[in-house]
Parts: structure tokens; sequence; C-alpha cells
């Protein structure tokens, strides 16, 4: 179950306050791995989210604050497990506050002197996170970040981007991440760009903490992962804007890489890999055929190697469809959408079959009485069409046909 709410409040002609409020509710059985069926195990996800966003739009400037509560209890309950001592309860919160400002037209000195062009980006955030649970107790930490970013039109062709950031975790201390990127436009219709950058991610509580059940655990020995990150691609959008294709490829040199996979004991649970390259390309087209009917391709090359082994980390093939068909019925014109998404993983690491998977989804908008902007939404979605069960980890297939009916309103 999930049900969303949303207030927005126009203070005045530039500035707006929002009220979003969401919760969710999955209850579902635990089947376990093919040789180690848990067939009575249930586990129960519940999601709390609240947050505010306050924001203003000046002539030549934005200006973003949002405040956020979120609430994660995990309740894995298996009867039939050995040495039972009850269910595994895990709670996890978060609370923080960020921000962010936008300047448009920014001028380093006299503005009357100056040819070139700076959108002039900055901001941060903090937040607080406090876990509890039967199997791992009690852990709190504090972190946020701060950032800078610049781009500057430097030509009618040329624009850099460049920026800083600096990330606090309170387990794991700081790092400083710069990036910088160039873009060209050769024509109107096609630009070329590049980047190279520092990344740093530190392990999330899910990683650190998630609770045991004989088939998932966390590692609370993590280190954070460091990488850094060079791309290259070009861009194609043509004048109506109605067909778009791009193409980049990428490489990262990763250092405590955070990778999932099974341990000695067949427990899925996440550890470091100190030395790991990423590498690939990808393609990605979109074209709309007329007023109704979109389509887009996408293929992912993907070299992702532990160059300590010499192991093959992640799949090294993907590729991807999706078609969407819209139309508008009634004096009304209340929205029809129609949605087909799917894709292909081959090349798999551990000798894993290739598999894929569909999903589809039909939404329907019906004003309700005279007013044209008081509409329902119904909405109908099948995941996995095609009820495949491929093992996304070994010994683990993964759910099958799943129905999921929606109904949401604005007022």
């Amino acid at each position: 179950m999930s049900l969303m709410g949303k207030i927005s409040k126009e203070i005045d002609s530039q500035t707006d306050l929002d009220f979003t409020i969401r919760f969710h509710d999955h209850q579902r059985g635990i089947p376990g791995s093919m040789d180690f069926p848990s067939p009575n195990a249930r586990q129960d996800d519940r999601n709390f989210n609240v947050n505010t966003k306050w924001q203003k739009k000046e002539e030549n400037r934005d200006f973003n604050i949002m405040a956020w509560y979120d609430f994660h209890q995990l309740c894995y309950d298996n009867p039939d497990e050995w040495g039972y001592t009850g269910a595994s309860i895990h709670k996890n919160h978060t609370i923080g506050i960020s921000f962010d400002s936008t300047y448009y037209d920014f001028v380093l000195g006299n503005k009357e002197e100056s040819d070139s062009e700076h959108t002039l980006t900055w901001g941060g955030d903090i937040g607080y996170n406090r876990v509890d649970s039967t199997d791992i107790g009690k852990h709190q930490n504090l972190l946020g970040a701060v950032f800078i970013q610049d781009v500057w039109q430097l030509e009618e062709n040329w624009s850099i981007t460049a920026g800083l950031r600096y990330d606090y975790n309170q387990l794991f201390d700081g790092q400083f991440n710069p990036r910088i990127g160039l873009t060209y436009n050769l024509r109107n219709d096609l630009s070329l760009h590049a980047s190279v950058g520092r990344a740093y991610r530190a392990p999330t509580y899910d990683d650190l903490y998630w609770p045991e059940d004989g088939f998932v655990g966390g590692n609370p020995n993590l280190l954070p992962e460091i990488a850094w990150a060079y791309e290259a691609g070009m861009r194609f959008i043509n004048e109506k804007g109605d067909t778009q294709a791009e193409l980049n490829i990428f490489r990262k040199n990763v250092r405590d890489l955070i990778n999932w996979a099974a341990d000695s004991e067949g427990v899925w649970r996440p550890s470091n890999i100190s030395s790991a390259r990423v590498e690939g390309l990808e393609i990605i087209t979109r074209k709309e055929f007329n007023n109704h009917l979109t389509a887009n391709l996408n293929y992912t090359y993907l070299n992702a190697i532990d160059l300590e082994i010499g192991t093959q980390l992640k799949p090294k093939h993907k590729y991807g469809l999706g078609l969407t068909y819209f139309n508008q019925f009634g004096k009304n014109k209340d929205d029809f959408v129609i949605n087909l998404d799917g894709y292909m993983v081959a090349g798999r690491p551990d000798n894993l079959e290739s598999y894929y998977l569909f999903d589809a989804n039909i939404a329907r908008d019906f004003t309700l009485g005279k007013e044209k902007n008081k509409k329902v939404n119904l909405s109908f979605s099948i995941k996995n069409l095609f009820d495949q069960k491929p093992e996304l980890v070994s010994g683990y297939p993964i759910q099958g046909r799943t129905y999921l009916l929606g109904i949401s309103t604005e007022f």
C-alpha cells in the first residue's frame, strides 16, 4: 500500500511553499534460496516521509530550502529458522535540511566590460541518521556537504563547468571532490562534452548495518569508496526536438569499491575491493514519431574488473527499450497513457544466464465535475509482464508477475 499527499501554497508571485507526505507499507513472503527455502518467512517494509520545500524565483536568482524527516522500518520474521528467537526489527530515522541558490548572468568585476556569462550555484545540506536494530543495536551519525559550481559561457559555442564539493560524514571524516567539464557546440543540433571529477561515497546504513537474516547482511567494517571518473561524448538534438541521440564513453578508477556479493558462507553482503576499474560506453536514442507515440532505445557496455584478482564484477551488456502512447479524450482533454519499458542483461559474471524483464502501465485521467483542474488518475501496472524468474543473485530467483492498482487526485 502506498499513499501520498501534497499541499502547495503560492505565497506571492515569486514564492511557493510545498508540503509533501508519503507512506508506504509492503508485506511479502521471502522464499529464500533454492537450496535453503524459507516458505514461512515474511518481511514488512514500512516507510514514512515528510518534507517541506520553500522556493523563491527572482529575475536573475533562484533560492530553495528543503527540510525532511524519513522513517524506515524493516521487520523480518522466519519462524522456521534455526535457533529462532523472534522477529528481526530494523528502524532507521533520518532528519535533515538542505539549501541551494543559483545566480544567473553572474559577472566577476564590471558587468559592462565583461563579454562572458556565468551561472553560479552554491548550497549545502546537513543531516542526522539514527538506526535502532534488534540485530546490531543502536548507531547514529551526522553528515553534511557544501558545494559551489560555476557554468562559464566563454563564447557562443564554448562553456566550462567547474565545481567543488566537500562531503562530511561523522563516521568517515570529510573529503574534497572537484569536477570540471567542457562543452563545445559544433552546430545548433550537435555538441561535444568531456569531464573529469573525483567522487566520494560513504557506506550507507544499509551497507553497514542491514539486519542479518541468513541470506543478506551488512558489513560494519566497510570503508568509503573513492573514484576518479572520466567521460567524453556527443549529443544530437534536432531543431524540432523530436529526435535525440547521445554517445558517451567513460572510465572510473575506484579505490575501495563497495560491492555486494555472496561471501564464503553464501550470505549476500557488501565488501571493499581495494582497486577496481569500470569502463564502457552508452548509446541513448529517443524518437517522437508523432503527437501520440514515442520510443527510446539504449545500450550500455560495461567492463567492471576487480584489479586484484581479475574477476568480472558487473554484467557487460544491457539493452533497453521503451514505448509510450499518449492521447487525450473528451471535452476536458483527459490524459491517457500506455507505457511499455523493458531491458535485457547479458554477459553476466559467475556464469549466470542472460535475462530480460518488461513492465507495462496504463493510466487515465478523469475530470471530476465541471472544473477542469479537478481530476482523478487511475493506473494499472504489471511488473515482470512475462513472468520471468531469472536469478539476479545466484540461487535467488526474482519475484514473478505482480499487479498494481493506483488512484491519485489533486485538489
